[in-house]
């Protein structure tokens, strides 16, 4: 998050809190860093609420959220790249 200038301790607070409300055990966790990165607030009425004190989503949240998760899977790839080479290494 703080890469692309989005939230970074925001992602993390949301992230800390609102990570159990989903009945997922695991989709709160993305959706809840999500949603603090962006400072918004997602909910799924009569369900859940991540990120209460965010505001309401607009259609630009859309092209933030993409690049976020872009630039998530891309750190992803590269930390998986830099752990095998690692291993690869030490054989």
């Amino acid at each position: 998050a703080r890469m692309l200038g989005e939230d970074a301790a925001g992602a993390f607070h949301a992230w800390d809190r609102d990570r159990g409300r989903t009945l997922s055990p695991n989709a709160g966790h993305p959706m809840s860093a999500m949603a603090g990165a962006l400072g918004v607030a997602l909910e799924k009425r009569g369900e859940y609420r991540l990120n209460e004190r965010g505001r309401a989503p607009v259609a630009t949240d859309i092209r933030r959220a993409v690049r976020l998760a872009d630039a998530a899977c891309l750190v992803t790839a590269a930390s998986l790249c830099v752990a095998l080479a690692v291993r690869g290494s030490r054989r």
